[in-house]
């Protein structure tokens, strides 16, 4: 185990949004869109469900999670570190955590 790299809202928070779970072999992806959720699903990726729920804004205390993909291995990596986004970072934001 590394440790914790993050922490999430309760389900039932209304402050929060669902981050949705979907895989396919060993390539997972998340997302808080429902459209793109809808898209993978459609090119075959199988729906896990809601991950967790997670904040729509930055707040206080807050980190935002990035989401940057390799389209040559269909693969995606998820940080909290903006210094491994090559892209504009605003471009790969997915949620604030």
């Amino acid at each position: 185990m590394e440790g914790i790299e993050w922490t999430v809202l309760a389900p039932n928070n209304p402050a929060g949004i669902p981050l949705y779970c979907l895989h396919r072999g060993t390539h997972y992806f998340y997302t808080t869109s429902t459209s793109d959720r809808d898209a993978k699903i459609a090119a075959g990726y199988a729906d896990e469900g809601i991950a967790c729920v997670v904040l729509s804004a930055p707040g206080l205390g807050t980190e935002l999670l990035y989401r940057c993909h390799n389209p040559q291995i269909d693969d995606f990596l998820y940080s909290t570190d903006s210094s491994i986004v090559t892209a504009p970072p605003s471009g790969n934001l997915l949620a604030t955590l």
